[in-house]
Parts: structure tokens; sequence; C-alpha cells
């Protein structure tokens, strides 16, 4: 899903307190590693898996998150945990983001929340990197030992990490960010394509977003728009993102309209398609932005 704007806000204050920075080289090169990872691996709880094709329901979330986490409460060490807890970071993020888009800011940060918790869940089974956390050690500075395994459920924690901190405000951001934006440059290094290219997403609007003296690069901004649409071809959230950051910095009205109105007149895949509901918030996202041009283009 599209990556929050109030976050790349948030990378801009920690930018301006912080000063100018060198980017790693994992975020600053536009192609990494192609794995073609499955969108989520499959679990025992076949229930569970059932209502997961149904996310893009209200009802289908529910039941996921109630199904997979009673199969976690009766056996937390199950061999498939790791892929439970990283369908239930899923689960959490489109419920939080989609379904309680205008519900109480207390309820909308507990699903972001607990979609952080399971995604860091996940990544328990990474022996290396648990070690290393429960030695001391920083987030950001465990990352590496994290493996194209990983991206999955580290990638979803740090989406949903960004979520919570965009609510819950903006000192709880600034301790937050360097270990997001982190997570993030580490998902990219691992699989650019991971989960449709969203990697390439998150920096194409990240390095719109900076301001110009603290690293702003909208030419590589484009070249991460460009390289999604090469691996993701006909993936609609990359016209939400490119419409919603770069049209916007360019003041393209005519680009931006063009974008989101390619968004509405695409067909939604077949309801099977693993990534029906990203396409279905990807149409409610285009019409927000176009009911917002007036605003955004006065």
């Amino acid at each position: 899903m599209t990556p929050a704007r109030v976050l790349f806000l948030a990378l801009i204050l920690l930018a301006t307190a912080c000063g100018p920075k060198k980017d790693p080289a994992t975020s600053g090169d536009v192609s990494s590693t192609v794995t073609r990872q499955p969108p989520v691996e499959p679990t025992s709880v076949t229930g569970a898996d059932a209502a997961y094709l149904l996310r893009h329901t209200e009802q289908g979330t529910a039941d996921g998150i109630r199904l997979y986490e009673a199969a976690l409460v009766a056996e937390p060490s199950r061999a498939d945990a790791a892929a439970i807890h990283t369908r239930l970071s899923i689960l959490y993020y489109g419920k939080a983001y989609y379904f309680d888009f205008e519900a109480a800011k207390k309820e909308r940060l507990a699903a972001f929340q607990a979609g952080k918790q399971h995604g860091l869940a996940a990544l328990d089974s990474n022996a290396a990197w648990t070690e290393a956390l429960e030695g001391g050690a920083k987030l950001q500075d465990c990352v590496h030992l994290l493996k194209a395994e990983d991206v999955g459920p580290l990638y979803w924690a740090g989406l949903n990490w960004s979520r919570w901190g965009e609510i819950k405000g903006i000192l709880r951001v600034a301790l937050d960010i360097p270990k997001v934006r982190a997570m993030m440059e580490r998902s990219h290094e691992l699989s650019e394509d991971y989960y449709q290219a969203a990697p390439h997403r998150f920096f194409s609007a990240f390095f719109t977003a900076l301001p110009g003296f603290a690293g702003q690069d909208v030419p590589r901004a484009e070249e991460h728009a460009k390289r999604a649409k090469e691996l993701a071809p006909g993936h609609t959230e990359n016209e939400i993102t490119e419409a919603d950051y770069l049209a916007a910095h360019h003041k393209d009205r005519a680009r931006y309209e063009r974008l989101l109105n390619q968004v509405l007149q695409t067909p939604l895949p077949p309801v099977e398609d693993p990534y029906y509901f990203e396409h279905l918030v990807a149409r409610r996202d285009a019409e927000r932005l176009l009911a917002d041009a007036d605003k955004r283009f006065p």
C-alpha cells in the first residue's frame, strides 16, 4: 500500500534536525535484488488462510485476525508462526488504513501497533537478529542480519510502525524514523520487487518529499517510479505514488489527473488476484486525491 505522506514529512523534520547525511548504497541504487517472492507464505491454519483471501472485505479481515491469533495463543511456537505473524501484520495494516480510515484515533493506533508487533514477532525466527537485539544492539545496526526470507515481515513491520508514529505524534516519530528508514532500506536491498515493487514506491516518495538542503533528489525519485513500473506493470499503486508525489512536486496537474484517472479506468483484477485489495485501495486513494486537486493546484 502507498507509504504514508506524513512519514516523509517526519523524515524531513529528522533530516532538518540532524543535517544532510550520505544515503546508504542500498537506498541510493535504483535497482537491487529481484527475488519474485510470493506475497505471503501459506500457513497450516486453513480456515484463516481462506479468510485472508477475503481480506478485501471487513468480515474477511476480522475473521483472519481472529483465527490466526487463536492459533498463536494455542501454540505460540508452532512451525508456521512467522508466516502467521506476517499475515497478521498485513491484515492489521489493511484494517487500520482502509476499513478504519475514519475510526477514532485510539482504534487506528491499536491496529497499526498490532501490525508492527506481529511483523517484529515474525522476525524473531531469525536467530542472529534476535540475539543481537537482546544483546542491546540498536535495531538499525542489526538490519544487515536479516535475509531474503525476512523481507515480508520487515517491510510490513516498518510500514505499520510509520503509520502508528504518524498518528502518535512528531516527538514519537523523531525517535522511531531512523529505525523505520533502516528497515525500508534493507527491504529494498533484499528484494526490490517485494509486494509488486513496494520498496521502489517508498523511495520514489521519499526522495521527492525531502527538501533540497536535506537530500531531495527528484531525478532519483523518478527512476524509482520508473523501476516500479518495470517490475510491476499494471499495479495501480504505482500511479497513486507518482501522482501524489512527483506530479504534485512538479505542479503538473495534467499529469496528476491523468495518472489518477488511469487508476479509476483500470478494471479491477479478478478477486482471486493476490493484490486485488491493493487495487481496491488504490481506487479509493485516486478518488480522494482527485477530490483534493483544487486544493493542491490552486
